[in-house]
């Protein structure tokens, strides 16, 4: 990455010319920050990693698939003719009667092209996990940390896990007493409504939960 921004940073180096002289301008190179935060490459990239493609069918000549986000829990139907959000699909390879040899290659309305495959292991929609958000109240209520705390072998939507967490961590999250496990909770629902993305939450997670246990009063 840092030799990418240095060959931005040489290319964008203006010259203005006046009458006699020649002024050189830098663009210094926290000027393309956004290009390693905000990349449209990383937005592809982060797509492929939160997608599932979950079903494929063929309708006509056409052939569809759906593609399950278990970031945002939302599922998505994709063809050849781009759909409300202006993806479309590119092309599908596999055996359509074998859902875990397809890969399908989506495009976006920007542009960015990422591919998407079946992971077995990832949960379906019908297993999303509980997000504990009453009508007109925040995750981070009295009422919703105190039951996603209580519930925390389901797990909760803002954990990092995409499932229920595994039983190591379960077995951590037992000998935390109900108050340890409540600042748990408020912690990552709001590194959740910060943008911090799902596989980092999982791993702050984890540190977190063996940080606590260790060193935490009950």
């Amino acid at each position: 990455m840092g030799k990418a921004v240095f060959y931005i940073w040489l290319m964008a180096v203006c010259m203005v010319w006046g009458d006699d002289t020649m002024e050189v301008q830098v663009v210094e190179e926290e000027h393309f920050a956004a290009l390693t935060t905000l990349s449209p490459f990383r937005r592809s990239l982060n797509l492929s990693k939160t997608l599932n493609l979950t079903g494929v069918a063929k309708i006509g000549d056409a052939r569809f698939v759906t593609l399950y986000n278990y970031e945002t829990r939302e599922t998505h139907t994709v063809s050849s003719a781009a759909n409300a959000e202006g993806w479309r699909m590119i092309s599908i390879k596999g055996d359509q009667n074998d859902l875990e040899s397809l890969t399908a290659q989506i495009s976006l309305a920007q542009g960015e092209v990422f591919v998407v495959r079946h992971d077995k292991n990832l949960p379906k929609p019908s297993q999303r996990k509980p997000e504990y958000r009453g009508r007109g109240s925040s995750r981070n209520s009295p009422e919703n940390v105190a039951r996603a705390a209580s519930n925390y072998r389901a797990g909760f939507g803002a954990d990092g896990f995409p499932d229920k967490p595994p039983p190591e961590i379960v077995a951590k999250l037992s000998k935390l007493s109900q108050k340890q496990r409540e600042g748990i909770v408020r912690h990552f629902n709001d590194l959740k409504s910060k943008g911090v993305g799902m596989e980092e939450r999982r791993k702050l997670y984890v540190k977190m939960v063996d940080r606590t246990l260790k060193g935490g009063s009950r």
